[in-house]
């Protein structure tokens, strides 16, 4: 797909996504086709996926032109899979790449689950493609969309993190404890930031905008346990 003169001169407007990657593996199969799996370098790299996947109310299928920067840019199509996070491997997006030439280009590169520090790393910038074909400008779009706001699941975090009880569950039986510091979780600022940092979001708006996965964290990692042990008191 070719951009026009004026997406050209206003480039920074259609990107949707910008910035270094680590090709982890790819793999094809007969379901699915050719997928490959980039590391990028922290949560917040995710934030453009979440908010695309809010948007479109789909978690993939969305089209890209992806251009991989360097001394020659290569430009090739590719359909978004699906985005994860955990604090073993960290960040990570799925593409299908649906061209035959550009599965080869894949196929010959080292990947991180097979060469480790050989694996191949470089820029990419994503173009979101709409659905009459045409790259979707970011910057007019997203003044278009309403700014999210907090709903039921941040309010009950935010109450749960006040609790005399859970604070106290958090600084002497969680698993979160500081053994050196048993008085660590005493402010709202540290419980604040550390959940947040446990359930790798930056605001705990995200939890009643889509992002389900930090929400199954908490409920596995700190509502659920401290409910129990209070149970038991």
């Amino acid at each position: 797909m070719e951009l026009s003169k004026e997406q050209i001169n206003k480039i920074e407007e259609y990107i949707a996504y910008e910035g270094a990657v680590i090709l982890a593996n790819w793999i094809e199969t007969s379901a699915h086709g050719f997928k490959i799996q980039l590391s990028l370098s922290s949560r917040a790299e995710l934030d453009p996926f979440d908010k695309t996947m809010k948007r479109s109310k789909k978690r993939g299928g969305q089209r890209y032109q992806m251009i991989l920067q360097g001394d020659q840019p290569i430009q090739m199509e590719a359909l978004f899979c699906g985005r994860g996070w955990s604090e073993t491997k960290g960040a990570h997006i799925a593409l299908h790449i649906p061209d035959i030439d550009d599965q080869r280009f894949f196929r010959g590169l080292n990947t991180l689950d097979q060469d480790g520090d050989e694996c191949f790393t470089g820029n990419i910038m994503l173009l979101e493609v709409g659905e009459d074909e045409i790259v979707i400008n970011q910057k007019r779009r997203d003044k278009a969309d309403p700014v999210p706001v907090g709903g039921p699941r941040s309010k009950a975090v935010a109450i749960l993190l006040q609790d005399p009880d859970f604070i106290l569950w958090l600084n002497t039986v969680s698993l979160h404890r500081n053994l050196d510091h048993p008085d660590y979780y005493n402010t709202f600022k540290t419980r604040d930031l550390m959940v947040k940092n446990r359930l790798g979001i930056k605001s705990k708006i995200e939890l009643d905008n889509g992002n389900d996965q930090a929400w199954n964290l908490w409920e596995i990692q700190f509502h659920r346990p401290f409910i129990l042990w209070a149970s038991r008191r």
